[in-house]
């Protein structure tokens, strides 16, 4: 009886070719490769050996490799997300996005791996810009699955740094269109959804309701919302009373309005605070016309300055 030899399984060369890389080194996943038919090497087995020269940082082989593939017509998105990782863990984030950009050119589909690869070489490199193209492409592709932990979860985990910051400003984005679009309903469920994540607090999120509840004239709803913030221990910065001042000038209430200013010039943070020149001016006046000089100059020196050099 004659014995057969069993016919070679492209998927088994290919589990072949990525444990013998894990087990004895990479050379020693060439020569099996190297050893195999070539009616047997398809994408499955030219893909595992592109993965085992990205896993090690072997650039130069992994390139050949996948040239050969594209000659070939055998690079797929899981080849691609190889190459992506390589020259992520080598911080070459310019061949990064030359390898993105072939993808789309190619019409090649990104999946979650490929934007969370990204996602991470920019993080490394704390390109607050490039995270967030990742993240806008994410949330237009429909076939994704979106959740706000997917943000801090792409990152690393790490809710600091550049991570925290794209973080933020995303999540203000949504809250700015919402207002934008008068959905005050849905920017208050934004906002409720954000503290409930239980991450530092950061006043640019509710800012941006306060500043609608106030334009929109519903101060209750904002002095609501303030004191509960105070009520919590944190003190709201200058910019957050700058909204009521606007708001309450507007509506020629110059006295509540300097009442606001007040605390605009008490508040220990001032950064980024700005006031409409006409809106400082009355507020001025209105002090000078009832014998507070000293707060009118106080308020003078304060945002006259920070008016001027920004």
């Amino acid at each position: 009886m004659s014995h057969r030899k069993p016919k070679l399984q492209p998927a088994g060369v290919a589990v072949h070719v990525d444990l013998v890389s894990r087990v004895e080194g990479l050379g020693e996943a060439e020569k099996y490769f190297n050893s195999m038919p070539e009616d047997v090497k398809n994408l499955q087995v030219y893909g595992a050996l592109l993965n085992c020269y990205a896993t090690m940082k072997s650039v130069e082989k992994a390139e050949a490799t996948a040239q050969m593939m594209k000659q070939r017509g055998m690079m797929t998105t899981l080849s691609y997300n190889s190459m992506l990782n390589l020259y992520k863990k080598i911080g070459d984030n310019e061949k990064l996005d030359r390898v993105y950009q072939e993808m789309k050119e190619m019409g090649i589909a990104c999946d979650k791996p490929t934007y969370y690869i990204r996602l991470n070489a920019y993080a490394a490199a704390s390109d607050i810009d490039g995270m967030e193209k990742v993240l806008k492409n994410m949330e237009e592709n429909s076939s994704l699955n979106m959740d706000w932990n997917t943000y801090v979860i792409a990152s690393g985990g790490n809710s600091k740094g550049a991570a925290w910051e794209i973080l933020l400003r995303m999540y203000a984005s949504l809250v700015n269109a919402l207002v934008k679009l008068d959905d005050i309903d849905g920017a208050e469920k934004l906002l409720a959804e954000w503290e409930s994540q239980n991450l530092s607090f950061d006043f640019r999120i509710p800012n941006m309701v306060i500043e609608a509840y106030c334009t929109k004239g519903d101060f209750i709803k904002a002095e609501a919302y303030v004191e509960q913030v105070l009520a919590k221990g944190k003190q709201p910065p200058a910019s957050t009373w700058v909204h009521f001042v606007t708001a309450y000038a507007k509506k020629n209430e110059i006295e509540k309005a300097v009442e606001m200013m007040k605390k605009c010039v008490a508040a220990e943070d001032k950064s980024g605070c700005r006031l409409d020149e006409s809106t400082l001016k009355s507020c001025i006046e209105y002090l000078k016309e009832n014998g507070d000089f000293k707060m009118a100059d106080e308020i003078e020196k304060t945002f006259g300055h920070m008016n001027r050099h920004q």
